[in-house]
């Protein structure tokens, strides 16, 4: 799967006293979408989980352009930038749906591992998923 679209409104819990997003809800946000991507390529966590692959965050970066505020529509676009036999990173965009305007870039490093925490590699049926 290339690219994936997931729609949220800003809530108000997410938001500090201007009514703007504080700034650690965008990594939810990125959480949230990468999961969807995920689960819309046809392998969402839990079956990888279930098969002994788990991702873990190994890096994360975030660039803020623009605050996204409360009740607004935003969407996060997730692709994925590089796969490795051990690692995917994804990378991601959050706009203002109703502006356009780009609120944020972002990318996040997974690392494949074992559930006793060893690196593995991803297997290929996931990675081929992720390609198309």
């Amino acid at each position: 799967m290339k690219t994936h679209e997931t729609k949220i409104t800003v809530r108000y819990s997410e938001t500090d006293q201007m009514g703007r997003a504080y700034y650690s809800r965008y990594l939810e946000w990125f959480e949230l979408a990468r999961s969807e991507h995920l689960k819309a390529a046809g392998y969402p966590y839990s079956e990888m989980e279930k098969q002994g692959t788990f991702l873990v965050v190994a890096d994360t970066y975030i660039k803020y352009l623009k605050p996204a505020r409360y009740e607004e529509p935003i969407l996060i676009r997730t692709n994925i930038a590089d796969m490795s036999r051990a690692s995917v990173t994804f990378e991601y965009e959050v706009i203002n749906e109703r502006t356009k305007d780009l609120l944020a870039t972002g990318n996040s490093k997974l690392a494949s591992i074992t559930k006793d925490g060893k690196i593995t590699y991803i297997p290929d049926i996931i990675r081929i998923k992720l390609r198309n």
